[in-house]
């Protein structure tokens, strides 16, 4: 009883000198303020171009070479019957090995947008993307969404560690409205 108190009253007091922070957007964790290299911004944003590449030639080996060993890519998943969308990731060897079985005609994915924030040998990158996919040429399909990228600089080169990413959800549109043709017309969307 008097030891797990004791534990009890060191945790609070090692609780007591810990602070919780909210880092300022585009900063790492604590809020302590970082100056962007630019060279390394663009070496990152190189990477990220080879791997929208690769996605749209599906040359899947090379997008394959696009992350380190062992990366993930995660979406939420919402399986028929099923309330809540789950969390489904996937080894990019996994990925790679599975991929060549689309069967699209049509494929492009785009970066449109994207914030960068690198440290180091790290970085993160939020990429707004436009996808178009269509197993004809008349039924290609546009969509929006958000890619999520944690990179890591090993010996020279930029690696995607992990990817998520989220399709456009309804109700929250990515891509702005167009306006309006004319009177009472309604918005296109692009």
């Amino acid at each position: 009883m008097i030891v797990n108190r004791t534990l009890l009253a060191l945790a609070l007091v090692a609780l007591s000198a810990c602070r919780l922070e909210r880092a300022p957007a585009g900063h790492p964790g604590g809020g302590y303020a970082v100056e962007p290299d630019s060279a390394d911004i663009a070496e990152v944003n190189a990477a990220l171009r080879g791997y929208y590449a690769a996605v749209t030639a599906r040359d899947w080996k090379l997008l394959g070479r696009s992350f380190l060993p062992h990366a993930t890519i995660t979406d939420l998943q919402q399986e028929p019957g099923a309330s809540v969308p789950r969390p489904r990731t996937v080894a990019i060897e996994a990925f790679v090995a599975r991929a060549g079985r689309v069967r699209a005609s049509s494929f492009l994915d785009e970066p449109l947008h994207s914030i960068i924030v690198t440290y180091g040998p790290l970085a993160d990158a939020w990429v707004t993307y436009r996808a178009r996919i269509g197993v004809r040429k008349d039924s290609v399909v546009t969509r929006f969404g958000i890619d999520a990228f944690h990179l890591m600089k090993v010996a020279g080169r930029w690696g995607i560690v992990s990817l998520a990413f989220q399709n456009e959800l309804p109700g929250q549109p990515i891509a702005p409205a167009a306006p309006a043709t004319s009177a009472g017309s309604p918005p296109a969307r692009r």
